[in-house]
């Protein structure tokens, strides 16, 4: 079976959170996860941009740095990378092959075989225990307690914020969020959070004494004048700097160096301005907290551009009603569609989206299913003087990107 076929069958058994089954994986490829020195990202947003400048300053301070991500806007080969260049199918595929020969042993010990997610964490290890990394920057899947990334050697964790997201999962407060997040800790590991709340802050620094860690903040606006667009992606690059000093310590990290490798490591589908008559905006806000960030920047994004038309798909299990009012305080329009990702069963009806948009305010909607048919559907009310803004799923950018590059 292909790379690509493997980790598709996989998606048909969903998602199972535990450390049995990745362990067992990893003991029958001879736990590379051993062989890597980690920065461990957990937290609700923000994260794959955390790891990405983390590895972009780490790499500009001259070491060879590894990055696992989650999920994916490009290809499968983008969640793995070696200083800043995702390693390639053909090298995904080879970890791949032993990752589904180590799993028919697992299956076999275990009476169940490795979730889509652990199968791409083992082969992630192991493709970057194999290159040889000198450092590597992991983001967590999903929470931290019982998610597979939990058995990497990380001496250096950082949190980015705390929202409210997958509840059902991880509990329906932020502190027992937050408990489930910073479970990753180690004792003698180091905790930075980003920038958030004083309260919040106080529960980390308090559950991270509790593990035997230390503990530290980045406050608000100290990613001020960094080279990024946006004041969420400036915030998740002065976390990112940190973590990275943190790790290199006592050594000191090139700063000028890291901080001029930011721009070139901005993740793609986060603000993404694409050119055109009409302008395309890709940003994978998925949540309410994420939802918000976006709407304070799209006027600095888009400017005069009107009219703004949305392409919005959401997942069953998010605040529709909620996220789509703040979207309609800055579009005058919305295609209600879905993500239309092969094996994700969980996107929200775009007839669903739709009920909820009205509720949310919205008059003028188009509902179509297919999300390429809901890009042309979107261009087409925008106009050659408007913008459309493509939101709600990373699953949906990762259909539409390509699109939207060719329409420029």
């Amino acid at each position: 079976m292909t790379a690509n076929g493997y980790l598709e069958s996989l998606a048909a058994f969903g998602m199972r959170l535990g450390l049995e089954r990745i362990s067992a994986l990893l003991e029958e490829l001879e736990n590379p996860q051993e062989r890597l020195d980690a920065i461990h990202v957990v937290g609700t947003n923000g994260k794959s941009s955390t790891v990405r400048f983390a590895a972009a300053a780490l790499t500009a301070s001259g070491l060879r740095t590894g990055a696992y991500l989650s999920p994916h806007v490009i290809g499968w080969d983008e969640r793995v990378q070696i200083d800043g260049r995702p390693v390639g199918p053909a090298a995904l595929a080879v970890a791949l092959d032993r990752v589904q020969e180590a799993a028919r042993a697992v299956e076999a010990s275990l009476g169940e075989g490795p979730t889509q997610f652990e199968a791409l964490t083992g082969a992630a290890f192991l493709a970057l225990a194999e290159a040889g990394v000198e450092a590597c920057v992991v983001e967590a899947g999903l929470g931290g307690r019982h998610d597979a990334t939990r058995v990497v050697n990380a001496r250096v964790v950082g949190l980015t914020n705390v929202g409210l997201d997958h509840q059902r999962v991880l509990g329906e407060t932020r502190e027992l969020i937050l408990a489930e997040k910073v479970a990753v800790l180690e004792p003698g590991a180091a905790l930075c959070v980003g920038v958030v709340d004083d309260a919040l802050y106080a529960s980390a620094a308090a559950l991270a004494e509790r593990a035997g860690a230390s503990c530290e903040r980045i406050e608000a606006g100290a990613g001020d004048g960094l080279p990024l667009p946006g004041a969420y992606l400036r915030d998740d690059a002065a976390l990112a700097l940190r973590l990275a000093e943190l790790w290199l310590a006592p050594r000191p990290l090139a700063r000028d160096a890291a901080e001029a490798a930011l721009a070139g490591a901005i993740p793609p589908g986060r603000l993404e301005l694409i050119p055109g008559n009409p302008a395309i905006l890709l940003d994978g806000a998925h949540n309410a907290e994420a939802m918000q960030a976006l709407v304070r920047e799209l006027d600095g994004a888009l400017g005069i551009r009107r009219p703004r038309v949305g392409v919005v798909a959401l997942q069953e299990d998010k605040q529709a009603i909620p996220m789509l009012g703040l979207l309609f305080s800055q579009l005058d329009g919305l295609v209600a569609t879905t993500s239309g990702h092969v094996g994700h069963s969980r996107s929200l009806s775009a007839e669903d989206l739709a009920s909820a948009a009205r509720t949310a305010g919205f008059a003028t909607i188009l509902v179509e299913p297919d999300p390429e048919a809901a890009l042309s559907e979107a261009r087409t009310a925008a106009g050659p003087m408007g913008a459309v803004v493509v939101t709600g799923s990373l699953y949906l950018l990762e259909r539409l990107r390509a699109m939207a590059l060719e329409a420029s």
